[in-house]
């Protein structure tokens, strides 16, 4: 992607507040789901923050933990309290989470940031977020990031950093509209889809995550890898399968006849391993239920 095609479709995509700060903002993802509770995957958490936290390029500006919306100035190391966390020297929490920025205030969202929350109860998640500028080699720090989680699966690619308390769920505000026409790109607030991918995956992208205990369902890793067959690149994992739809990520705008087929073929093969629409009871998250649906089923043929 050249510089003036990601400058066009930063134009497009992102947005800002009234107050000048950014609200919506498109970046590179790796997103991962995983279970069993922050202690049992703390060696994992650390692992990923540990490779994470140097591909930001400089030090993180804000940090807020636990998913409440209250910031403080990076000073000390983050990656200490990660750790002490996970080495159980500090008192257990009734929550994990923490939330690395690096806009210009609190209160803006950035295209370098690193999050992760785990309450215990629902599968929790772990995600990186970097320009677009840094797609060289992506797919292999996925692969990185991904390799000591048991992850029960995840995606990557083209996505969106949201604000807190954005009204992303709106018709009338612009998630409505841009889901409908930069099909490649993800939507979403994983704290929210986290809630789901016991049943299932989210959705297909340009990179996307199956762990071993849901590839089971399709029959398993070898039954998935025929199926893909050779038009996408297929990684074993120690957990599970991180399939790759083409050379690099596309926007899918639907305005340039751009469709993504290889993310479709992706799709297909994984429609069955999809959470049911049972699983969102009446989510609305992206520009409204109906079109919350309809946007998780767009690769499904």
């Amino acid at each position: 992607m050249s510089t003036d095609e990601i400058a066009s479709l930063r134009e497009k995509i992102d947005q800002r507040g009234t107050k000048g700060q950014a609200r919506l903002k498109l970046c590179l993802e790796v997103t991962l789901y995983y279970d069993g509770g922050f202690q049992a995957n703390g060696p994992a958490i650390v692992a990923f923050f540990e490779r994470a936290l140097p591909t930001l390029g400089q030090k993180p500006r804000y940090w807020g933990i636990d998913g409440e919306n209250r910031w403080k100035t990076v000073k000390g190391d983050v990656l200490d309290l990660v750790r002490s966390w996970a080495s159980g020297e500090t008192a257990p929490r009734e929550r994990y989470g923490l939330r690395l920025e690096s806009g210009p205030t609190a209160q803006d969202v950035s295209d370098l940031s690193i999050r992760f929350y785990d309450d215990g109860r629902t599968p929790g998640f772990i995600r990186l977020l970097l320009p677009l500028e840094r797609l060289d080699g992506f797919p292999e720090l996925a692969r990185e990031l991904a390799e000591p989680f048991r992850f029960l699966s995840g995606h990557g690619g083209l996505s969106t950093n949201t604000a807190p308390d954005y009204p992303s769920s709106l018709r009338d505000y612009p998630v409505f509209a841009l889901s409908r026409r930069f099909r490649g790109i993800d939507f979403g607030d994983p704290l929210s889809f986290s809630r789901f991918v016991r049943d299932g995956i989210k959705c297909v992208s340009w990179l996307t995550f199956v762990g071993d205990d849901l590839a089971a369902r399709g029959g398993g890793r070898a039954a998935l890898k025929r199926a893909l067959g050779s038009e996408v690149a297929v990684v074993e994992l120690a957990h599970g399968l991180l399939i790759q739809a083409g050379p690099a990520p596309s926007a899918g705008d639907v305005n340039r006849q751009d469709h993504v087929p290889l993310q479709h073929h992706v799709g297909r093969v994984l429609r069955d391993l999809r959470f049911p629409e049972s699983s969102l009871r009446g989510y609305d998250g992206i520009g409204g239920t109906e079109n919350t649906l309809e946007w998780l089923q767009r690769f499904d043929t």
